[in-house]
């Protein structure tokens, strides 16, 4: 929602256009199309089959894993340090999500996995 609104804010600027901000931006909307995409099934696998409302715990796991996938693709694209650390430590705590997404473990990896892999590289990237 806040791309057209940040758009007009930033088209002018020197490497918006270049290709490999091109690519982050279509990596980042086709992640947010596969969440949109797994919510609609774990809602609808809830309300038809009446399945246990702990799939919510899934979305924990696809949203670091696809993070992991979004940040490795532009680190591949551009190396940076801290997010091919984010990259890491979000599939890392993907998997382990998956591992525990039927249990409240899994939003205590939650937590910790989003401060591991947003927080300390968004810190380390500030520094740099």
């Amino acid at each position: 929602a806040g791309t057209p609104i940040l758009r007009g804010r930033i088209s002018g600027r020197p490497g918006t256009f270049s290709a490999v901000n091109r690519v982050e931006v279509a990596v980042w909307i086709m992640f947010c199309a596969m969440i949109l995409t797994a919510v609609l099934g774990i809602m609808g696998g809830i309300i038809m089959t009446g399945k246990s409302v702990s799939l919510w715990g899934l979305m924990v796991a696809f949203g670091f894993l696809g993070q992991g996938i979004a940040y490795g693709t532009v680190t591949r694209l551009k190396p940076s340090a801290p997010l091919a650390f984010a990259s890491f430590a979000a599939t890392i705590a993907g998997g382990l999500a998956i591992a525990t997404y039927d249990t409240a473990l899994v939003y205590l990896i939650g937590s910790v996995g989003s401060f591991v892999a947003i927080v300390i590289p968004n810190l380390l990237m500030r520094k740099a």
